[in-house]
This record gives structure tokens, sequence and C-alpha cells, in this order.
């Protein structure tokens, strides 16, 4: 918003942010970054039960890049770095004491676009174990299904997935290796084709169906609005490659019916989770209706 609109209140309270995050950061001294202690990462590299803690990790670090590269702020690139390095630490110990096969099963929880924010930071700094780490969150099992070309996503939590495509894609830009490039395009062939809603929408309750049975669902389903966002990303990424306009009419009707359409049109800031997609149902009423002001 600030490089939109070089709105001078929006830069000086993001930078009070990123200093308020800098002493929290100095505080703990590690290099750690969290609202919640770093024993949750002890959990889920012990594949003990914990919600998603590199979900929350990379959302922080993704805007310390963004600071930037965006707003130009050295203090956030130095944290974003501390960050890096530490979990780096954390991996590599994982790797060392167990296995790497120890670190891939860890990575059945969700774990945002940590390979993307690491890519984007290998390329600012030009640190070989960003580069490293950043291909270690890239995972196998379901990326390798993808290399495969096998339309197998049917069960898998859609978000959770998306994000690490789109670091996919990013690991194309930054090292040119094509498969990457065959991998964010086949992607984007097969879930519009097969587990997209006419909206642009995709997932039932976060994950995915069976591929062309969409009809099946539609009583049920309501569509997670961060599928949508990153699906964004996706196709838009595919467009800059191509300038095959078929991606981009697929950005046109996801951003119009499943990021628009969770803004309620006269109170801003009030959002809606997840978008329902069946016949008649209204936003207001349901599980997920409409939140409150933020």
């Amino acid at each position: 918003m600030w490089a939109s609109t070089g709105n001078t209140v929006l830069k000086k309270q993001m930078t009070a942010v990123v200093s308020a995050l800098a002493a929290c950061q100095d505080n703990i001294g590690t290099g750690y970054l969290s609202a919640f202690p770093s024993e949750l990462f002890d959990r889920f590299e012990a594949i003990k039960p914990v919600w998603a803690p590199y979900y929350t990790v990379h959302k922080i670090m993704a805007g310390l890049v963004d600071q930037y590269v965006l707003a130009g702020n050295n203090q956030a690139l130095k944290m974003v770095t501390r960050m890096a390095d530490y979990f780096c630490r954390r991996v590599q110990n994982v790797i060392t004491r167990y296995s790497i096969e120890r670190h891939w099963l860890s990575l059945n929880e969700e774990t945002g676009g940590m390979n993307d924010v690491l890519y984007r930071l290998y390329t600012i700094i030009g640190d070989m174990k960003h580069l490293w780490l950043a291909h270690l969150f890239d995972k196998p099992c379901f990326l390798g299904l993808l290399a495969m070309k096998a339309d197998d996503i049917s069960g898998y939590h859609a978000n959770t997935h998306i994000a690490i495509v789109v670091g996919a894609q990013r690991r194309y830009e930054v090292t040119g290796d094509p498969l990457y490039k065959e991998i964010g395009t086949f992607f984007m062939d097969i879930v519009n084709s097969s587990h997209t809603y006419s909206t642009g929408g995709t997932s039932v309750h976060e994950f995915w169906t069976e591929p062309n049975r969409l009809a099946n669902t539609l009583k049920t389903a309501s569509v997670e609005s961060c599928t949508t966002y990153n699906m964004l990303k996706v196709s838009r990424n595919l467009f800059r490659w191509t300038k095959e306009m078929a991606y981009a009419d697929y950005y046109e009707r996801a951003l119009t019916n499943g990021v628009l359409s969770i803004q309620r049109r006269n109170d801003p800031g009030v959002m809606l989770y997840m978008l329902p997609v069946a016949p008649g149902l209204s936003k207001a009423i349901g599980f997920h209706r409409w939140g409150f002001k933020v």
C-alpha cells in the first residue's frame, strides 16, 4: 500500500512495527522472532501435534523482506537474515541428528511459503545457505507428483501445497531450472481444469476432492479465501512468463469472485474467510459468516 500511495502515515506506522519487532528479536537474542515460544518448533521437529509454526513465521519473514524491497528498510533485512540463519541451524540440526527423511516427514504440516521467501532472500543477499534451505522446503512428495505429470492432488490440503508451488515457481526464476516451470504450468492446468469452481475458487473446506466431480460438493462447499489468494500468484507468474491470455482470464475471474467478494461492500474491513458456493446461499449465514471490523 505504501509503495502504491507514498502515504507518510503508513510509512511511519510500518517502520514503528519493524522497530518494535527488532526490540523483541534483540531481547530473545538468538535470531528467533515470533509471538509463540520456540518450543513449538521442538514439537514440530519431533513430529508431535502442533499447529503450523512455520506458516506464521513465514508471514513475518515475508513482511520483513517486503519492508526492505518496497520501503528500503535496512533494519528489516538484518532481522529477516537473522531469522533465516536461525532456521538454517535448526533444520541442519534435524538432518544431522536424525536424517533428511525426518525433515521431509516434518513437512507434513502447513509451512506456508518458506521456500518462496528464502529464495527471495537469496536473490538479495546471495548467501548459498539460504538457497539450500529454500530447497529443503520444496516438498518433494508433492512436487515430485507434479514433475511426473500425475493429477493426484485429491485429499491434499490445498493452501499448504499451493504456497509450495509458488515457491517452486520462484526457484525457476532464481535458478533457471526448467523442471520447476513445468511443475507450475502442470499444476495450474490440473487445478483450473479439474478442481476449480466457476468462481475461480478451489478446494472444499480447505482440501481438494475428486477431480471433475465438483457438482457433488456444491451444497456444502465453502472456498477458503487464502487458496484463491495464492492461486492468483501462480497464475500471475505464468502470465508474466508466457503472456497467454488464459492465465489472465483466470486471474480476472478469481480476483473478482474470490477476493473482491470477500469484502463487505458497505463495511470496509469486514471480511469473509470461507466463500460459500451453494446456489442461493447467503454469505451472512453458515459456519463462516462475515467477520468483525479490523
